[in-house]
């Protein structure tokens, strides 16, 4: 920690002498902001590293998750309020806000660099502080700001970064109503997200295959996700169904979808297309929402 605070005191010493000049002296700047960053976001992963709750700890290992370990982990949590502290560490406020505080300024200090994608990198790890916090409106609210914010610049080359992204997305919308809006919507876009990464995790076995062989997926070590976005997306269906009771004729179409969802998953055949005409069913389901 001591290392590091040197070493961000003397990169910001460096620039005010930089500031203003162009050529040379301006990449300069640029590449010091770059490492600017990357220790400002080293920092805040520390601070989660040293976290008191499980949750924190795990928000610290989304960054490289390609088995998606840490991301699993992170979701099937409890909220930092709904759990003991462990000794000596300090507590979950104090930790998260330390910790968002130095991803804030590396999110910042990316964008000024123009690099978007450690800039991505950094509000997907801020989406996953503030997930921790869930239980607290404001939390789940920034959770969703820095999810949007951390898609708009992620890149293809972080697929397991934006997976991560859309599951924190999907289950935060589930208890986070937005003024105006009936409390189902939160549940449809939650809906609409988990097909989305389940057809994109179809999709990428094979060299592009739509239906994932089980070997392939065992031996990605995939199976632990798609077992929770089956598990998930079944609940989420099932409380849109109970939402929907009674309603008009797009919304009792919503049933056999769910019957046919569980079929495929148990056959293990025709599984993306019944996920594309679930997402597909809920868009429209979402474009009618008041």
């Amino acid at each position: 920690d001591t290392a590091c605070a040197q070493v961000v005191q003397m990169l910001q010493k460096a620039f005010s002498t930089l500031e203003g000049q162009e050529g040379e002296s301006l990449s300069v700047l640029t590449e010091g902001q770059v490492l600017l960053g990357r220790v400002l976001l080293r920092q805040g992963l520390v601070c989660l590293a040293r976290a008191p709750t499980p949750s924190l700890r795990a928000a610290c290992r989304v960054m490289e998750d390609a088995a998606f370990v840490g991301t699993l982990e992170l979701l099937q949590e409890k909220s930092c309020s709904e759990v003991a502290v462990e000794g000596g560490r300090g507590s979950p406020a104090e930790v998260s806000k330390n910790a968002a505080e130095r991803l804030l300024q590396a999110a910042s200090t990316f964008r000024a660099a123009g690099a978007r994608e450690l800039c991505g990198v950094a509000h997907a790890c801020l989406a996953a502080v503030y997930y921790c916090s869930r239980s607290e409106t404001r939390a789940s609210k920034l959770a969703l700001t820095h999810c949007q914010h951390a898609r708009e610049e992620l890149s293809e080359s972080r697929h397991s970064l934006e997976v991560t992204v859309k599951l924190i997305e999907a289950k935060v919308s589930r208890h986070t109503t937005t003024k105006g809006c009936s409390a189902w919507v939160g549940d449809t876009r939650s809906a609409i997200a988990l097909c989305e990464v389940a057809l994109t995790r179809l999709r990428s076995f094979s060299g592009g295959a739509v239906e994932e062989p089980a070997a392939e997926a065992e031996k990605t070590g995939s199976l632990p996700l798609m077992a929770y976005l089956r598990q998930e997306l079944s609940d989420v269906l099932l409380h849109l169904l109970k939402a929907y009771d009674r309603q008009d004729d797009l919304a009792r179409e919503l049933k056999p979808l769910y019957c046919a969802l569980l079929t495929s998953w148990h056959a293990e055949a025709g599984v993306a297309d019944t996920l594309g005409a679930v997402a597909a069913h809920a868009r429209k389901l979402l474009a009618k929402a008041p």
